[in-house]
């Protein structure tokens, strides 16, 4: 279960790559589907197969709002200014952090003495690896969100960085918080699904990139 926890929470990251760092709009708005939907499968144990189901039709449907603007071309062309070998190695000082802290938030307080017969779990025990991958995957996550949230190209991109952001704050939480409990679950979709509907009636109010340049 260790390295299955550690493989989705690195399928979640590099999603999350690709929506920020890809040219075309559509591989972006793949690159979110992969987030999204790998997210609530970075815990141990896995929630019940409802929220399961749940948390991947409010993904789904989170993108499927945003699809119409896609197609539409009113998303500009172009990555992250950064690039995306910037993008990767940000996320992955920042998933260093993110174990660090989730593996030191783990660890035996000093002062507590432990029995002789009772070794103290390491930075990749299975004890301490439910905690510290989707701490690493969410402050990843987090990171490579800044970009698109604090630079935006264009509502689109806004949008990605956004629900991108309320992602790697769910996996942040499970990693430091345990797991959320179903209302909470419920939350996050409703969350994500009002953002994406927000950035769509954004985007279809707002001038396209090709037509500022028309005028």
């Amino acid at each position: 279960m260790t390295a299955a926890l550690a493989g989705i929470a690195a399928v979640a990251v590099l999603g999350a790559v690709a929506a920020v760092s890809a040219r075309e709009a559509r591989i972006a708005l793949t690159g979110l589907v992969i987030a999204l939907v790998a997210a609530p499968f970075v815990a141990d144990p896995l929630p019940d197969v409802r929220v399961l189901a749940l948390r991947v039709v409010g993904a789904v449907l989170s993108a499927q709002l945003l699809w119409p603007a896609v197609r539409g071309g009113m998303a500009t062309e172009g990555g992250s200014e950064l690039g995306w070998r910037a993008e990767v190695a940000l996320a992955i000082g920042a998933a260093v952090c993110g174990w660090a802290i989730a593996t030191t938030l783990s660890a035996v307080p000093p002062g507590v003495d432990l029995p002789a017969d009772v070794v103290p779990p390491g930075p990749f025990d299975q004890a301490v690896v439910r905690f510290a991958a989707p701490a690493a995957a969410g402050l990843a996550i987090l990171a490579l969100a800044a970009t698109p949230v604090l630079v935006p190209k264009d509502p689109v991109r806004l949008g990605l960085g956004l629900l991108l952001l309320i992602d790697g704050v769910t996996l942040l939480q499970v990693g430091l918080g345990g797991a959320a409990e179903p209302l909470e679950q419920l939350a996050i979709v409703a969350a994500l699904v009002a953002v994406a509907a927000g950035v769509a009636a954004l985007a279809r109010i707002t001038p396209s990139g090709e037509e500022e340049q028309v005028r």
